[in-house]
């Protein structure tokens, strides 16, 4: 097989497609009739797809590919597109930005991302069971947009409790004992994560509040 060919497996109302890095899955709502497609991991033959099957702007899909861009919404005709910046740990431990970029039209909803897990879990929970899949979709794309955003911005609560036990833990040994360690570099990587979740998650405020008066479902 190529690296750049993509294949379509059909699993019930499931389509996937899988490119070299690229996975392309697609859940349909019955009860209004729009689709949920949900890239991982978005390389230029996913692009290549929706380039084949939407009319999206092509500076939006070329935004998709793009590792900086900032946090927007791109109002049009026929559909949003917005760009969401979520806090998440990264490999080494820190805090880091993961990317989500979505579009939302009448009759569907797509979420482009690099492994987000709260994404994949929301996916994977709906694709699964038949009321999740309703409790999510069953009230057209918009309600299905409010509700993976509100998943997205409730994964950093249990970061902002991990920062806030190791600060805590911090304090006590060095404010608890007589002799206390030399936790200089510790206290460090903790205001860092602190900045950069802040930094992370201040932009989104003003995304949201837009997205609050449009009328997009």
């Amino acid at each position: 097989m190529h690296n750049n060919q993509l294949i379509y497996v059909k699993q019930g109302t499931t389509i996937t497609a899988m490119g070299k890095d690229a996975k392309i899955e697609k859940l349909k709502s019955k009860e209004h009739g729009f689709n949920w497609l949900a890239i991982n991991n978005p390389n230029e033959d996913s692009i290549a797809y929706l380039k084949r099957h939407y009319k999206f702007h092509p500076l939006d899909l070329e935004d998709c590919l793009s590792e900086t861009q900032r946090s927007k919404i791109d109002e049009y005709d026929d559909y949003l597109f917005i760009v969401l910046h979520i806090p998440v740990r990264g490999r080494k431990g820190q805090i880091k930005s993961s990317e989500i970029n979505i579009f939302i039209g009448k009759n569907y909803l797509l979420t482009l991302h690099e492994d987000d897990q709260t994404i994949s879990k929301d996916f994977e929970r709906c694709r699964q069971k038949k009321k999740i899949r309703e409790q999510y979709m069953d009230k057209g794309p918009g309600y299905l947009l409010y509700m993976i955003i509100d998943d997205l911005f409730e994964s950093g609560f249990p970061l902002m409790d991990e920062i806030s036990k190791q600060i805590n833990e911090m304090e006590k040994e060095v404010f608890g004992t007589d002799r206390s360690k030399d936790r200089l570099k510790d206290i460090l990587l903790a205001k860092k994560d602190l900045i950069n979740f802040r930094r992370i998650i201040m932009p989104q405020r003003a995304i949201i509040a837009q997205l609050e008066h449009k009328n997009k479902k």
